[in-house]
């Protein structure tokens, strides 16, 4: 299997970076088919419109959204409530999904699963994290790539709030150290989750005098 490490070459990690927006947020309540059926669709428009590779500015990495990318979107496992709050949100932070992974700061990559470890196209997965404000919250969105031998695709999306708005917070920016803090990232190899601060963030740039480089196996996602 090839290694091939990723780097935020192009980030500086003493500024702060800006939310991208969903103004067009999709409420769906329990059992509301007509909407649940309307952001599933629009997903898919949206998507396919950026049907094609899209560059990660911190890391110069390129990854594609194709049709894998939409379904693993739309379904994220073999069963799941489509009615799930987390899963209504992830839809709606996918339809900025091109946004989102062009801000994204890459945090560390790391094999797949010992099933697919097998297969010799498997290389592995990328994890990016980027800041997201809809529907009156903040949140950060994972983005993962998943790498095979012949192709890099954007693959996963999940958004997990940050914090509400209130009147007096409309600070639409976020440091990259807030970011990242406290990411978790699956490491199958040791079936344990890993815990990433900015510290661990792989990066040319020096935040006050603190930065290392981790020392781990990295691994390209698709």
């Amino acid at each position: 299997m090839n290694n091939i490490s990723l780097r935020n070459k192009y980030l500086d990690l003493n500024k702060n970076i800006k939310f991208i927006t969903n103004k067009h947020y999709i409420k769906v309540k329990e059992g509301d088919y007509a909407n649940l059926n309307l952001l599933k669709d629009k997903v898919k428009e949206i998507l396919k419109t950026n049907g094609h590779f899209i560059t990660n500015k911190a890391t110069g990495y390129r990854a594609q959204i194709n049709k894998k990318t939409i379904n693993k979107i739309l379904f994220p496992a073999p069963r799941f409530d489509s009615y799930n709050i987390k899963y209504i949100n992830n839809l709606n932070a996918a339809c900025k999904l091109k946004e989102l992974f062009k801000s994204a700061v890459y945090i560390d990559s790391l094999p797949p699963m010992k099933t697919k470890k097998k297969n010799p196209n498997e290389l592995g997965y990328h994890h990016f994290v980027a800041p997201l404000y809809m529907n009156g919250k903040k949140y950060r969105v994972f983005i993962t790539a998943r790498e095979k031998a012949n192709s890099n695709i954007l693959y996963v999306v999940s958004a997990e709030i940050i914090a509400k708005i209130v009147s007096d917070d409309y600070k639409m920016k976020i440091s990259v150290e807030e970011l990242v803090k406290n990411v978790k990232l699956w490491n199958y190899d040791l079936e344990e989750y890993h815990i990433y601060n900015i510290d661990n963030i792989v990066c040319d740039q020096i935040p006050n005098n603190s930065f290392y480089q981790i020392e781990s196996e990295i691994i390209i996602l698709h």
